[in-house]
């Protein structure tokens, strides 16, 4: 995937995700299963259809599994700081502090070794 590619890709999954409070489920899931076939799967498609699951209701603990091991949040790459803002805000829902603030810290760790922030 060149670059143009991969920015239309993008494009793509921002366009679903800016209108995730105003467009039907069903469509937004059409639309996203077929961005789904463009590979790579990118981790921004993981978190648009992990954002779609919880725009359905879906369980906390179902995201949470299905957000599992699709991120590797020990480099600072393209949505990995999403990621674990997402995995923050699904543990703050859950009620699990400990783990929240995990996330958090992680992130604000990561910001820092690799940004400088």
């Amino acid at each position: 995937m060149d670059r143009t590619q991969m920015d239309q890709y993008h494009a793509i999954l921002e366009n679903i995700e800016e209108n995730l409070p105003y467009l039907d489920v069903d469509a937004l899931n059409k639309t996203l299963e077929a961005a789904f076939t463009i590979k790579p799967v990118r981790l921004k498609w993981y978190l648009v259809k992990a954002k779609l699951m919880l725009k359905e209701k879906k369980p906390v603990d179902e995201i949470i599994k299905f957000l599992s091991n699709k991120c590797v949040p020990c480099y600072l790459y393209d949505y990995v700081d999403e990621y674990l803002e997402l995995m923050s805000i699904l543990s703050q829902i859950k009620g699990d502090y400990l783990e929240e603030q995990r996330y958090l810290y992680q992130l604000q760790k990561m910001k820092k070794e690799f940004l400088g922030i």
